[in-house]
């Protein structure tokens, strides 16, 4: 079994949906290019002339081309910025600039001046007019154009162009030398000051702190603070020792009944001024010692005076306290009692404890002195260590300083010495790569593109003037735009007729189509019989009246009893078509109380009657819309099969509207090329909104454009001509009636 795939029917239909429009549209285009092939064809012949006559009158141009290389100058250092605000360098600029100054009026009368008789009769302006400057790709070769009457003068005049573009390179290029030169001359004395001045701060900063870099004074004092620190701790033992000593002696002392600050006055030594000034220069030295230690190295003269002066007051500080605290302990002695000073073993132990005392007092003032110095160094020493970040930041931004100027300096006189050789030079990187050629062939105007070019744009006009006309054209103009306009089911479509007179036509597509419209309305109901029949149109004079004719005859010759009925009371037409006055008709029959009988008019074949319209009523209306209408349509149910009645248009007057809902059925004829989409549109619902029974809709006076997918009738053509041979199907062998069988298939509705 095979297995609906509904996604594959669905691609299906939908390409065929695009075949099928694809299709619709370009026969669309073929009926409207049938349609208004006049003015389509006036139009594509006048543009296609007036391209060709315009491409004739042009005058020949000729054009020539030539190569420039723009190579970058090599010799020069100016291909280098300077600096970022250097006005001298222009290689940074793009190629474009370039081509805007070549380009210039400037240039251009310079090339001109060169020209030589004949050629130099040419402009300035036509120069400009006919250069065109290009860069080839992203390469430094510009393409240089001309384009002139005459080709000669067209090659004398890109020579010229040549000759004065290289001219200009090479002015350019010692221009801009000379600018260089003068601005590293203008700019060079500031660059050297700024570095005097650099160098000059670099050296106060040096004499200011005494170093000859930060780094190296800052390991001079690392190392100069972990020296005092050791000589501090030495110091702090050696009083500390000295201090334990002196505390035994004067243990001692107590214990043989003497008082130790009687037997060692110290307090000596702090009321003598020689001593404390012996102190206070101890300091000073120590202060110095650590101060130098920063920048000289420990052999240096000044250093090793320093130590020299030290040990010297060392050895003044103890003698100075030597004596003093000798003599006043001999003082002292001679106070203390006979026990201790008499010349027993006691007083001899005392005199020994005490000179120890002594000993011990004295090297204690010494130490204390060194210590004390020793600690005023070191927190000196602390605040320059504190101060070394500071002092290494500044240092090194007068070094970055110092170096800049340095390198602006070195660079301005490298620079200005390659520019003074450069400007000794006379060369340029620009050469002609291919000189201009002598044109052969004229480039405009190309007859043959102009040809192609005004038959495609003639083409192109044509069409567009035609679609243009057709939109514009808002009638009706093909069975699908009445389908769609109206929405009623098509009951058949009826060829324009060729003869003057179509209801004396026995054979032809008129004919046919009328009888296949009168089939389709027998056959239309099966459950409902339609015997009264009304037929209006949107607008007069689209062929209701010979429709409505022709029909009654078709319906009477296939053995109906037919009744036609002209309720177009205010143009009527059948009694024109029957050739009969119209003194008497409807409106008689209505406003008087004669029998309608009386009115009626044989209509030429068996079963037919014609009841013409009659005398014009001054309200049309009151007699449609009366009772005795209304009777009227009742008795002729009585004694006819079929009642035809032609009313009025339905847009401009309302008779249909009060009338259509009384018959049975009403059907809308439209013709080709008359009434608007909008106002059949707009018919049709005033047809409903009266409650009428629209049966459908016919579309008349069709042509072979207008014919689409609904019309078979041009076939008939070739049946009928006016000697009335055959020269279709039938001719063949083949009966007629088949011909008709294939419209009666083509109508959907049968």
């Amino acid at each position: 079994m095979v297995q609906f795939n509904a996604e594959r029917w669905l691609q299906n239909q939908q390409l065929l949906n695009e075949l099928y429009f694809s299709a619709s549209d370009k026969v669309e285009l073929l009926r409207t290019l049938k349609k208004r092939w006049i003015p389509a064809l006036a139009t594509a012949v006048t543009v296609f002339a007036g391209c060709y006559i315009y491409s004739a009158l042009q005058t020949p141009l000729y054009r020539s081309e030539a190569l420039i290389l723009t190579g970058k100058e090599q010799s020069t250092p100016l291909g280098e910025e300077i600096n970022s605000t250097s006005s001298y360098s222009n290689w940074s600029n793009p190629l474009i600039n370039e081509i805007q100054v070549l380009q210039s009026s400037s240039l251009v009368t310079k090339a001109q001046q060169q020209l030589k008789p004949p050629h130099n009769k040419t402009s300035v302006g036509s120069i400009a007019g006919g250069l065109s400057i290009t860069q080839v790709g992203d390469s430094d070769v510009l393409k240089v154009t001309y384009t002139g009457t005459d080709p000669k003068t067209v090659q004398a005049i890109l020579d010229a162009l040549n000759k004065t573009y290289i001219d200009y390179s090479l002015e350019k290029r010692r221009s801009q030398v000379s600018s260089g030169v003068r601005f590293i001359e203008e700019q060079l004395p500031a660059a050297q000051a700024k570095l005097a001045q650099s160098a000059q701060a670099v050296r106060n900063f040096r004499k200011q702190y005494g170093l000859v870099t930060p780094d190296a004074y800052a390991e001079a004092v690392v190392s100069t603070r972990m020296e005092l620190e050791k000589q501090g701790k030495d110091a702090e033992i050696a009083v500390k020792t000295t201090q334990r000593q002196l505390e035994e002696v004067n243990q001692q002392l107590a214990d043989l009944k003497v008082n130790p600050s009687q037997a060692v006055p110290i307090s000596v030594l702090l009321q003598d001024s020689n001593y404390q000034k012996l102190t206070t220069r101890l300091q000073e030295v120590e202060l110095s010692l650590a101060q130098q230690s920063l920048t000289l190295q420990n052999n240096h003269p000044t250093i090793e005076n320093l130590r020299a002066e030290r040990a010297d007051l060392l050895k003044l500080m103890r003698q100075r306290a030597n004596g003093l605290l000798r003599t006043q302990l001999n003082r002292d002695l001679t106070t203390l009692p006979s026990s201790a000073s008499s010349g027993s073993s006691d007083g001899s132990v005392v005199q020994g404890l005490t000179d120890k005392a002594l000993e011990a007092q004295i090297s204690l003032a010494t130490q204390t002195a060194q210590l004390n110095g020793i600690r005023q160094a070191q927190q000196q020493v602390a605040e320059r260590f504190q101060a070394l970040p500071q002092l290494q930041q500044q240092y090194a931004e007068l070094q970055r300083q110092l170096k800049v100027n340095e390198d602006v300096v070195g660079r301005f006189m490298e620079r200005l010495q390659e520019l003074r050789i450069a400007e000794a030079q006379r060369t340029t990187s620009w050469r002609v790569l291919e000189p201009a050629y002598l044109p052969t062939a004229p480039i405009s105007p190309n007859m043959s593109r102009a040809i192609l070019l005004g038959l495609f744009a003639g083409v192109l006009a044509g069409i567009g003037l035609a679609l243009l006309i057709e939109r514009l054209d808002s009638r009706i103009h093909s069975v699908e735009e009445v389908k769609r306009a109206s929405g009623l089911p098509l009951l058949g479509t009826v060829p324009r007729s060729r003869s003057s007179e179509p209801h004396k036509d026995t054979d032809s597509p008129f004919v046919e189509a009328v009888r296949s419209l009168g089939l389709n309305l027998r056959y239309l109901s099966p459950d409902t019989e339609l015997r009264t029949i009304a037929f209006t149109s949107t607008i007069p004079s689209e062929g209701k009246s010979t429709i409505v004719y022709n029909l009654g005859r078709m319906l009477a010759e296939l053995g109906q009893k037919v009744l036609i009925v002209d309720a177009d009371t205010r143009n009527p037409t059948i009694h024109q078509i029957i050739e009969q006055p119209n003194l008497r008709g409807l409106t008689t029959a209505i406003a008087s109380d004669k029998s309608w009988q009386e009115m009626l008019i044989p209509g030429g074949v068996t079963n037919l009657d014609i009841l013409t319209a009659g005398f014009r009523p001054p309200n049309p209306i009151a007699l449609l819309d009366s009772y005795k209408m209304v009777g009227l349509i009742d008795e002729w149910r009585q004694h006819y099969d079929y009642i035809l009645v032609d009313t009025p248009p339905v847009l401009g007057v309302p008779d249909i509207q009060s009338i259509g809902c009384r018959f049975d059925g009403v059907v809308m004829l439209v013709a080709m090329n008359g009434p608007t989409t909008a106002a059949l549109t707009r018919a049709v619902e005033i047809l409903r909104g009266s409650r009428s029974n629209l049966l459908g809709v016919v579309a008349n006076m069709l042509d072979r454009e207008h014919t689409g997918g609904y019309y078979y009738y041009s076939y008939y053509y070739q049946y009928y001509s006016k000697d009335g041979e055959q020269d279709g199907p039938a001719a063949k062998g083949k009966p007629a009636s088949d011909e008709v069988e294939v419209l009666s298939d083509a109508n959907p509705l049968k």
